[in-house]
């Protein structure tokens, strides 16, 4: 009876959760309702979390199928990703390996949104189940327990991150139960809790496994010293080993899945200028932010996640914690966290390491949040038993939180406003229930405007009348038809067996290669291959702003030709048609579905296939000493690796022509050519450059030494544009995050058959920048044409591409070396006739190997790096597991069979 009664009970605590939950759910979302928005974010939802869902979903359908059939042989790497990216190690960060995603394999990715928007719910209501949990290993109370558990779901944190990336709220999941864990850890018993959410946490995201990890050895070490105090020294060796056994064995059971993880990310584009700049402190601005954020609607203090916005009961509640002398010698342990999770606020060298020493950002609140539910839960008992005349304090700081408004200035916002006077509401409620004597009704209130404030705010942060958060979401059901209605969906993609890619341009509509199955040159990813990067800026291109986002070759005739793009597709007169490269013949015209949109299909005449082969090597020290204008030509006749037998280098010809320009006056842009300074006075400023550029010609604008350092922005955009060409050229310094560190640009101007004559540019940034010199280049296209049929000669035929593995066969006349138009990646592994061969990095990012003269059957089989010794030491893991648990059972069972043997047998 006693155990169905408390069966009763929790289930009735949970029904009155979930009854909180969803009333709270529909005033914060009744914008998305009214609007009919979903919650994905207009470009990282779409192009990333969307888009890599519907591939995770259709990856699960295969991998069941395949099991079925009896078989298993997952794709790791696939084409559509990108230039060609592993799978796992590109899509753990976007959900491959959550459990939750499983169930995506219930829907396809016409209503793959439904399946989006509810991912979102179920995750902030799991985020408030694990809360609740873990109050009750602390024995916490139900009446504070809840109103904790609205705080932490609806805090800033989860609210922003719930809505713009649905993925980063598995962290708010997974924190309580690894704390649950930590606390039977403590208590010197098994947890294997711990060790599964360890695993879990891997597996499903590597990045806010990092960040798990620093706070859970934080929060044991502070708990520790908390429960056994002076005896610690008895106990710390006991407690150490287990935890740190439990915390190694959920790594090792996931070692399949993180190895890889570590291999990849060790060559990760992103972060890769890597150098602490952020100083000590934030500036002023950010502190006084931050203060009122702490009590306020949602809204970032600094642009990295700085999200707080806590119902206004948490002010007071940290208020009576530390300034009241009832809590002096109380919840020392919790001061102490609570002072260093602070601490960690106000200085972004925490913000620097917590974000994996990449750059400052605050995407650890979520830790922040619960702490701070949780210092609610503990001490709200004790603040609702003070007398009215306790409060006063308390009181006195609201009033001055309004006073304060007046002195705000600048500062003072709807935001600030809003959390004002919910904090005079909450002190106000505060000294009413003083005289009420049951603790139920007082604690009804609380929760009452604990509901109303955050929804309050989520609602103002999400309305047309607020912020307008909603305004920044995609429509309902819309997702597929934005991805698919685009150029790219009027290509016959089944019409050509052969190995191809679809050229990329602009960034309209971000890794859609990944949901509508070709082969492209773009990617949006926050783990890619370093060598991409490098290749983009070798060659000088002006598209990319951030390190681990590219939007395709920039339409240059020899990179796109190099990479085996076949296809272009535009839409009809369009400017981008107009810069198509050089070699590209029109051969369909389709009016696009549910459209008056007609597409015009180009085909590239000149095409290398997957496999193509070079007579010629040069070496990586000469290339590097090359202009980008140098470098594609030489890409196209010899092939680049690190140390060749012999270096060709005298035999490469180059037959770009440098022209004359002339600057036809300016308008509101000055360009000193003898100072190396350019000034632009507004951003309608232009500068108009006229040239002859010879007919049949690739022009290019490069711009030499090009430095916005002393610019009052990060990052901004220049515009080239000429009668046939809009060029973009994205220019970062040393403020910026992603700095890429980068001078030299040059911009494509495209392929014209009469020639350019003039181009008009202007900066998004008024000011003062260097610039040392403009040039002009004109690029015949005779000379590629030779070079291309040259390795056109002799290339792989046959071609056939399976899971992880791609079979063929080549025939050479003498010794080449046979260049694949795929990244380089240590995953591959070359067979030549059953024989293993060595495989080399060529062109700075592709791959090739040498090959005799003669008939060959060519074998490339793929595996992604690290798993095979992750999957053993998972393998070795389980099976030692297995046996301990074995020998742990059969230990049991004998002990529980000796005791059933009565003292009659035993004396007989």
């Amino acid at each position: 009876m006693e155990k169905n009664k408390k069966i009763k009970q929790r289930a009735g605590f949970i029904a009155a959760y979930t009854v909180v939950f969803v009333i709270a759910c529909l005033g914060i979302f009744l914008p998305f309702i009214q609007e009919n928005k979903s919650f994905m974010w207009k470009t990282d939802g779409l192009f990333q979390t969307f888009s890599a869902m519907v591939y995770i979903s259709d990856y699960y359908k295969d991998i069941i199928n395949q099991l079925i059939n009896g078989t298993f042989n997952p794709e790791m790497i696939s084409f559509n990703i990108g230039l060609g990216y592993d799978v796992f190690t590109t899509l753990n960060y976007y959900g491959l390996g959550d459990p939750l995603l499983i169930f995506s394999t219930l829907f396809s990715k016409d209503n793959m949104h439904i399946f989006y928007n509810s991912l979102v719910i179920i995750r902030l209501y799991l985020s408030g189940i694990g809360f609740i949990l873990y109050c009750a290993k602390m024995k916490s109370g139900k009446y504070p327990t809840l109103i904790g558990a609205v705080i932490y779901v609806f805090s800033g944190f989860a609210i922003v991150a719930g809505e713009k990336h649905p993925y980063f709220l598995n962290a708010m999941i997974y924190l309580p139960f690894l704390l649950i864990g930590i606390e039977s850890i403590i208590e010197k018993k098994k947890s294997y809790l711990f060790t599964t959410m360890v695993f879990i946490s891997i597996v499903s995201n590597y990045y806010f496994f990092y960040m798990l990890t620093i706070m859970v050895f934080l929060y044991a070490f502070i708990r520790f010293i908390d429960v056994y105090q002076r005896q610690w020294k008895e106990n710390i060796l006991n407690i150490l080993i287990r935890g740190v056994v439990q915390y190694l064995l959920g790594i090792l059971l996931a070692g399949f899945a993180l190895i890889p993880t570590i291999f990849a990310f060790l060559n990760n584009a992103r972060g890769t200028t890597g150098e602490y700049n952020s100083g000590l402190t934030y500036g002023l601005n950010y502190y006084v932010k931050l203060a009122y954020s702490f009590f306020s609607a949602p809204y970032d203090v600094n642009g990295n996640f700085t999200f707080l916005s806590y119902a206004p009961i948490c002010f007071f509640v940290i208020i009576f914690l530390f300034c009241y002398r009832e809590n002096f010698r109380k919840h020392i342990a919790v001061k102490c966290g609570y002072i260093l999770a602070t601490f960690m606020l106000l200085t972004p060298v925490a913000g620097y390491i917590m974000n994996g020493m990449s750059y400052a950002s605050n995407r650890w609140v979520f830790g922040y949040s619960f702490l701070t539910a949780y210092v609610v839960v503990l001490v709200i008992d004790d603040l609702l038993g003070l007398s009215a005349k306790k409060l006063i304090p308390m009181c006195v700081l609201s009033i001055l939180s309004l006073l304060s408004l007046i002195k705000l200035g600048s500062y003072r916002t709807p935001f600030i406003v809003l959390g004002v006077i919910f904090l005079n509401i909450m002190i106000l409620s505060l000294i009413i229930i003083t005289k009420l004597k049951r603790n139920a009704i007082k604690y009804t209130a609380v929760l009452m405007v604990t509901i109303f404030a955050v929804i309050s705010f989520g609602y103002y942060q999400n309305s047309q009348f607020g912020y307008n958060y909603v305004g920044e979401y995609r429509k309902n059901a819309e997702a597929i038809n934005i991805i698919e209605d685009t150029p790219q969906a009027s290509i016959d993609l089944e019409a050509d067996e052969e190995f191809y890619r679809v050229g990329n341009y602009g960034n309209k509509v971000e890794n859609q290669s990944l949901t509508m199955g070709y082969n492209g040159t773009s990617s949006y990813y926050s783990l890619v291959d370093g060598n991409i990067l490098k290749y983009i800026l070798d060659n000088e291109i002006t598209t990319i702003r951030q390190p681990h986002r590219f939007f395709g070759l920039d339409s240059r005739t020899y990179l796109e030709t190099l990479a085996s793009v076949k296809y272009y597709a535009f839409e009809e007169n369009s400017m981008e048609e107009k810069r198509r490269p050089f070699g590209y013949t029109e051969i369909d015209r389709k009016r696009r579905n549910n459209s008056e949109v007609t597409d015009v299909i180009y085909e590239n005449e000149y095409m290398l296939p997957f496999g193509y082969t070079y007579d010629k090597k040069i070496s990586t020290d000469y290339y590097n000493t090359l202009s980008s204008v140098r470098k594609q030509q030489a890409m196209m006749q010899a092939v680049v690796v690190e140390a060749p037998e012999i270096d060709f280098k005298d035999t490469i010809k180059y037959s770009e022509d440098k022209i004359d320009y002339r600057i036809q006056g300016d308008n509101g842009i000055m360009w000193n050519k003898e100072t190396g300074t350019i000034s632009v006075e507004e951003e309608t400023s232009t500068l108009t450059i006229t040239f002859d550029a010879i007919k049949n010609c690739e022009t290019y604008i490069r711009f030499v030494g090009l430095d916005i350092e002393n610019s009052g922005s990060g990052h901004f955009t220049a515009n080239i544009i000429t009668n046939q060409a809009q060029s973009k050229l994205n220019l970062t310094n040393s403020k910026y995050r992603w700095d890429l560190q980068r001078e030299n640009y040059l911009v494509n101007l495209g392929h014209n058959n009469e020639g350019n004559t003039s181009c008009v540019i202007s900066f998004a940034k008024p000011g003062e920048y260097e610039l040392k010199d403009i040039e002009v280049y004109s690029l015949p296209m005779q000379d590629y044409v030779e070079q291309v049929n040259n390795l056109a000669q002799e290339v792989m035929t046959d071609v056939t591409f399976s899971n992880n593995k791609i079979s063929g066969n080549i025939d050479v006349k003498k010794d080449k070396v046979l260049c694949f138009s795929m990244l380089y990646n240590t995953g591959w592994k070359l067979k030549i006739d059953g024989e293993d061969c060595n495989l080399y990095k060529a062109n700075t990012m592709f791959m090739a190997t040498d090959i005799k003269a003669g008939n060959h059957a060519i074998e490339l089989t793929y595996q992604t790096p690290g798993i095979k010794a992750g999957g053993l030491i998972t393998m070795l893991t389980l099976l030692t597991l297995g046996i301990f648990i074995g020998v742990d059972f059969l230990k049991r069972r004998k002990m529980e069979q000796k005791a059933c043997i009565s003292p009659e047998k035993l004396e007989l």
